[in-house]
């Protein structure tokens, strides 16, 4: 029997708001030839379908603010994630930092279907401490002590670590030297394999 290498074999970047995800999807992408796709650029593309209204959105952030705009937006993150997932076969694929973490628990299930295929399913984090790693990235976003921060969402519990197959820390080490590790650490992810 002969196997062939199939999808699901992309890389998958999870993580919360400025880890740093964009760019080490950028650098995995020059060192192994091949393409890098962020869920940011293609969100709406496959929540409009589905019932989203950039018009309602617009509205909602004007008159209620940041917090109830965004849980509207994440009342589709299911959908994207797994359209998304559907339409990229290949490379290096970036999910932006809420789009794996919606507080909904069956469209957080779907989710979790989506990805649990993939054994490349990188988390990144500044330390293993979400709580600490919240606090790190608060001022590379730019909020003041008073903004929301949306980061804060994310962590209510182990959801991001559930659905990673492997953790990098950033925290003391150049997107570089994170590249590196990703990459000596997939060296050691075998793929996944296809019967013929």
């Amino acid at each position: 029997m002969t196997h062939r290498v199939t999808t699901p074999n992309q890389i998958i970047l999870i993580g919360p708001i400025r880890t740093g995800k964009t760019t080490l999807g950028g650098l995995l992408a020059a060192s192994l030839s091949c393409s890098f796709t962020s869920l940011d650029e293609y969100e709406q593309i496959y929540t409009q379908p589905v019932g989203y209204d950039p018009a309602t959105a617009q509205d909602i952030l004007s008159t209620q603010g940041l917090l109830k705009y965004y849980a509207y937006r994440r009342s589709f993150f299911d959908e994207a994630v797994v359209q998304f997932l559907t339409n990229h076969p290949e490379g290096v694929l970036e999910l932006g930092g809420g789009h794996p973490i919606v507080p909904d628990p069956d469209k957080q299930a779907r989710i979790a279907a989506a990805l649990y295929p993939y054994n490349r399913v990188i988390l990144v984090l500044p330390t293993p401490d979400l709580h600490e790693s919240v606090a790190l990235l608060k001022p590379r976003q730019g909020l003041s002590m008073n903004d929301p921060d949306l980061n804060e969402l994310y962590i209510v519990d182990d959801t991001f670590y559930r659905l990673a197959k492997v953790v990098v820390y950033t925290e003391g080490k150049t997107p570089k030297e994170t590249c590196k590790e990703i990459l000596d650490l997939l060296k050691r992810i075998p793929p996944v394999l296809e019967d013929e």
